[in-house]
């Protein structure tokens, strides 16, 4: 679900609605098989991320706004933990 969005990413509970469930199940099944849903996010908005750099003209200002984030800063700084690069630094190397 979580890859499959395109202008929202799904929290917790609205995957679990999803499949009829408790936020508190799918955490602990996730949690049975090794992952948080936390690690799933970043894994997938950092995937996506690179893409948009990648693959588009997006602004970060956009590609912000695509993945859900309030501002800037807060990508830009997700963005560098999970590279090692600003957004700015990384699309420059592509």
């Amino acid at each position: 679900m979580i890859r499959d969005s395109e202008n929202s990413i799904p929290n917790l509970e609205d995957i679990a609605r999803q499949f009829n469930t408790t936020s508190r199940t799918v955490r602990r099944k996730l949690t049975t098989e090794g992952f948080s849903y936390q690690e799933l996010l970043s894994e997938e908005l950092c995937r996506k991320a690179t893409h948009y750099l990648e693959t588009t003209h997006l602004t970060v200002e956009q590609i912000t706004q695509r993945l859900g984030y309030g501002e800037s800063a807060s990508f830009i700084h997700a963005f560098k933990r999970w590279t090692g690069k600003t957004p700015k630094a990384y699309r420059s190397t592509r």
